[in-house]
């Protein structure tokens, strides 16, 4: 069963959110590492910067939202959710923490990248994602009330196995490296 592409249509008006930048900030953080979870959390985190696949995006925003975001199926609940992940872009570009460069145009709230996923020596893995890229002085440029230190999520990332990203790469848009 192939899945039924929708384009992307840069939205006329954002939903506003009513959330701020610090909450996201410690959310997001909390997803950059959960110990609970030993597989992909949809975030990555390598020496430069921290990314974030577009549903994480919208589940952070249901989960702090205190009004309610519908579901639904269809092009309308795409189009819709589309508008939740840019507006919580939007409130990450207030704040500086969106890696500009790397997207794909300023008309976008995120960029393709391609992911080398492995261990040690065994044959690495690739994905390619839709990814927004965040500054790690985001989290880490001060000291954020909730927000764990950079050693200690990367160390605990190590010990629960979410540190096989051995790379990053952004692609251009004929997707090339």
């Amino acid at each position: 069963m192939s899945k039924e592409h929708i384009e992307y249509e840069k939205p006329k008006d954002l939903p506003c959110l009513g959330v701020s930048v610090d909450a996201f900030r410690v959310e997001l953080a909390k997803r950059i590492h959960n110990p609970n979870n030993c597989r992909s959390t949809a975030a990555f985190l390598d020496t430069g910067l921290a990314y974030f696949e577009s549903q994480l995006l919208y589940d952070v925003a249901v989960k702090l939202c205190r009004h309610v975001i519908h579901w639904g199926n269809g092009k309308e609940f795409k189009q819709h959710r589309q508008r939740v992940v840019e507006s919580v872009v939007a409130v990450l570009r207030g704040a500086g923490a969106v890696q500009e460069d790397l997207l794909r145009s300023s008309d976008y709230y995120c960029g393709r990248f391609r992911l080398c996923l492995g261990r040690g020596c065994a044959d690495p893995a690739y994905l390619d994602l839709w990814l927004v890229p965040v500054k790690p002085s985001f989290f880490w440029g001060n000291e954020y009330p909730g927000v764990p230190d950079a050693f200690i999520t990367v160390h605990r990332r190590q010990w629960t196995g979410l540190a096989d990203l051995r790379w990053v790469a952004p692609l251009n848009r004929g997707g090339q490296l």
